[in-house]
């Protein structure tokens, strides 16, 4: 494997679409790309010579140090960039040996994405969740109120009270309000 410091190396790991970091065994930066800068909001200069630790956060520290010799995938590390803020990334760790040097090339996925879309996507399921739950209760609601307008029908056949007959007017206006509910409760499901 060619080293850190060869030309081409350089120049492939430098047109990786995704954030690459070369490490050596003592987990410092020997190599960083543009999209690994851009990632961490620093400049290769910066991020060359860096500690990795730097860049993780503590509660995600101990899942990547003394493992650098092991190829593993790491998903949604905590990362600080240089300017501060935190960063959720993925991380595939690819250790290889140049110049008799023990290194590894870490390959970083900016997962805030990834992340994004998860969370709109359990949003929308509660939506539909919440959408069929109102389509239960107004079709439910509606039976209800389909027996109340019956027995307001039959009780009005039978009823000769004029004060009666107004109440039982009232409510199957009621009903009728109930039953237009009903329906935007339908359309909105």
């Amino acid at each position: 494997m060619p080293h850190p410091t060869d030309e081409l190396f350089r120049t492939v790991v430098g047109l990786l679409p995704v954030g690459a970091l070369v490490i050596d065994h003592g987990g410092r930066v020997v190599l960083a790309n543009p999209e690994a800068e851009r990632l961490f909001g620093g400049e290769s200069r910066q991020l060359a010579g860096a500690v990795l630790d730097e860049f993780v956060a503590l509660t995600d520290r101990g899942r990547l140090s003394g493992r650098l010799d092991e190829a593993h995938t790491e998903r949604d590390i905590d990362a600080v960039g240089r300017d501060g803020a935190w960063i959720r990334v993925d991380i595939r760790v690819v250790p290889f040996e140049a110049g008799g040097e023990q290194l590894a090339l870490l390959v970083v996925f900016d997962a805030s994405e990834r992340r994004k879309l998860q969370d709109e996507r359990r949003h929308f399921q509660k939506l539909e969740a919440i959408g069929t739950l109102a389509q239960g209760v107004a079709h439910d609601f509606n039976n209800i109120l389909r027996a109340i307008v019956g027995y307001v029908e039959l009780a009005r056949e039978s009823v000769r009270d004029t004060q009666a007959l107004e109440d039982l007017t009232r409510v199957r206006q009621a009903a009728d309000r109930g039953q237009r509910l009903v329906e935007r409760i339908l359309a909105f499901s």
